[in-house]
């Protein structure tokens, strides 16, 4: 009996989320209106950022990012890497099961993760990244998704480069 209760439950949620999902589609639109009347009062240079886009011509004098958003200041970041002092290979990476680079928006806080990311890259470049991110995080876990090393580097400009060492205990050093 109590399962039924339960998938009586489920089905009753299951048959609510279009409605829910609607609701909230139709309450993310009033939204944009109001911002778009608000930007017409104000003047509508700064009033794309963060708007959706899918291009350019969707921001006006802004930027369309990568992240789908508006951006008056884009970031380009590349990140480069080595693991304890040595150039990733198949054998210094071993005990790495993936990096993660994570973006953050220490105002709102926000997070854009990217992961997997192999390790045997050694570099990898991100641009046209909204302004909005302040900070970047390299992460290298162990299979078991423990913390083996993480690096944090200030986005404090728009072109942004960090060479990073990943120090891995039980990764072969030369």
């Amino acid at each position: 009996m109590m399962s039924n209760s339960r998938s009586a439950t489920r089905a009753a949620r299951v048959r609510n989320a279009p409605a829910a999902a609607s609701r909230a589609t139709a309450s993310r639109r009033a939204g944009w209106l109001v911002a778009l009347a608000l930007c017409a009062l104000t003047g509508l240079s700064a009033c794309f950022t963060g708007a959706p886009c899918q291009d350019d011509s969707d921001c006006g004098d802004s930027q369309c990012t990568r992240t789908g958003e508006c951006s008056i200041e884009v970031l380009s970041v590349i990140l480069r890497w080595t693991v304890n002092g040595q150039p990733p290979n198949e054998e210094s990476c071993a005990r790495i099961d993936q990096l993660s680079v994570v973006f953050e928006d220490a105002q709102v806080e926000r997070e854009l993760t990217y992961e997997p990311v192999r390790c045997t890259l050694g570099r990898i470049y991100f641009d046209r990244m909204p302004s909005r991110f302040d900070r970047v995080t390299l992460r290298a876990d162990d299979r078991g998704g423990r913390l083996l090393d993480e690096h944090t580097v200030s986005l404090d400009r728009p072109g942004t480069e960090a060479a990073l060492d990943l120090r891995i205990q039980g990764a072969r050093v030369d």
